[in-house]
């Protein structure tokens, strides 16, 4: 550009000499001005030239960073800590970073020369699906994840490889884990039904005496023997029942309970249910009320004795977790052509979200467990896993200070 420039001023000059030839007398006022106008060209050619120089260092300074930049790129797979391959269709090696050394010193192949043969599958599959594929591979005494994506426009893949040991190590361990908690669990569920066996015979013993003694007219007992066996019997029955959960806890752990599944009319052990607890109701000061329709076919497809329990555990644990002159309503009704729901809903404290989550583990009593109510935490536990047997399903809605409603949804039985 700066020659062209010279050039162009050079011309100029000759056409001057070609107007004004050798000898040619001008004024010296002519030739002032003709000087003053030429080096004004110069120096705003010279202006130019320096501009258009300082923008040619500007570009200079650009690709060498540009290419310092490739460099950096270029050298990026070998910072890779992580093996990475590029693969020809026909499987043969193009490329390996330095991380790929220990996976290609155990394989004894390198680059130009062809992959174990399951690569060569797993990469024809990749090609005919057009898609990426994953494969779990050990090499020697470690794990590897390989990711191979198909290079699009190229008939070449690439393979991106991470060490997994650890994760496998890890998962191993836990599947070891998991296998001893359930040994252990399978352990206590024999213990329990065992233990709950053993200890019912000799209870039924204590009970049954207890009750000949207080029906005995030949020998008069005193108020006070009357009162300590009124005692016994209550201890005695209590007693029993946590027995009797603690084995039904044991069979749905081990999958030993069995049922017995039938029509069960809901509406009848609703007011079976009412004239066994209303007596427990009036002792809590609770009022008890059901609300059925009699003209609706309330028929589950169900276990008679099992609804029976789930409907008095329900029941019970609203009248007794219940505040002072509450309430207790018991409702059922049709859901859709397919199943029905059982209500049970209090004006109790309520529970809130947090331990509505852990209401139906076993021996959780939400802190009730120092309070003057019985009980082991076990009912909710049974009832649910009783509910589900039957193909049934329990939920729970509630909010501190408002009570809470338990709602069960049963199979309606089928009419034959």
């Amino acid at each position: 550009m700066f020659s062209t420039k010279i050039k162009t001023t050079m011309q100029d000059f000759e056409d001057f000499k070609k107007i004004f030839p050798s000898g040619h007398n001008i004024g010296e006022e002519a030739l002032i001005s003709i000087h003053e106008d030429l080096e004004k060209q110069v120096r705003i050619r010279t202006r130019e030239l320096e501009e258009y120089n300082h923008q040619l260092l500007k570009e200079i300074a650009v690709l060498e960073k540009l290419e310092k930049q490739n460099q950096n790129l270029t050298s990026f797979p070998n910072e890779n800590p992580n093996p990475i391959f590029r693969i020809s269709g026909e499987g043969k090696i193009l490329y390996a970073n330095l991380a790929s050394k220990y996976i290609l010193d155990k394989w004894e192949t390198g680059v130009g020369r062809v992959l174990p043969e399951m690569f060569s599958k797993n990469i024809s599959c990749v090609f005919e699906l057009q898609k990426s594929l994953e494969v779990e591979c050990r090499v020697s005494g470690q794990f590897y994840s390989f990711v191979i994506n198909h290079v699009q426009d190229k008939d070449c893949v690439n393979v991106y490889a991470q060490n997994i040991t650890e994760k496998k190590k890890a998962e191993e361990a836990l599947l070891h884990a998991k296998d001893e908690a359930e040994k252990a669990n399978h352990a206590k569920s024999d213990f329990l039904a065992k233990m709950s066996h053993e200890l019912r015979t000799p209870m039924n013993a204590v009970l049954g005496f207890t009750q000949l003694l207080k029906i005995d007219t030949e020998n008069n007992l005193t108020p006070l023997q009357q009162e300590q066996l009124d005692h016994i019997l209550t201890a005695g029955n209590h007693l029993l029942e946590l027995i009797s959960e603690v084995l039904d806890l044991a069979k749905v752990e081990s999958g030993n309970m069995t049922l017995n599944l039938e029509p069960v009319n809901v509406f009848t052990l609703i007011k079976e249910m009412k004239a066994i607890l209303q007596p427990i109701a009036e002792e809590y000061e609770i009022h008890l009320s059901i609300v059925l329709d009699s003209s609706i076919n309330m028929t589950a497809w169900a276990d008679k004795l099992r609804l029976r329990q789930i409907l008095y555990n329900l029941v019970s644990n609203a009248i007794k977790y219940n505040r002072k002159d509450g309430s207790v309503t018991v409702a059922c009704k049709p859901l859709n052509r397919e199943s029905i729901q059982v209500d049970v809903i209090d004006t109790g404290l309520g529970i809130t979200a947090e331990d509505q989550t852990k209401l139906f583990e076993p021996f959780v009593r939400l802190g009730k467990e120092y309070s003057d109510v019985d009980g082991t935490g076990i009912g909710l536990t049974v009832t649910k896993e009783l509910i589900e047997l039957m193909g049934g399903t329990i939920g729970l809605s509630s909010k501190p200070g408002e009570g809470s409603h338990f709602y069960v949804e049963l199979p309606l039985a089928k009419k034959t």
